[in-house]
């Protein structure tokens, strides 16, 4: 009877401690997923930056395009 009530709480005791381990992976996984999700939302605020970036430049050469033709223009007219 003795053995039998040994072996009840050393199963119950695995039990736990498969469960805290269970516990523990899971939140684990969790900070991981956070983790990945702050770094996707960084890239993406990053990339936005940089096509922001990217249109304004080409914004910026288009007005210094179109003076420069202007004035190629203007000097044509007087040749």
């Amino acid at each position: 009877m003795h053995i039998a009530y040994f072996m009840l709480l050393w199963c119950q005791h695995r039990t736990q401690i498969k469960t805290k381990h269970l516990k523990m992976v899971a939140l684990e996984q969790q900070s991981a997923e956070e983790t990945a999700l702050h770094l996707v939302e960084k890239h993406k605020r990053k990339k936005q930056s940089t096509l922001d970036k990217i249109l304004k430049l080409e914004q910026q050469l288009n007005v210094k395009s179109r003076s420069l033709s202007s004035k190629n223009s203007c000097s044509a007219n007087w040749k």
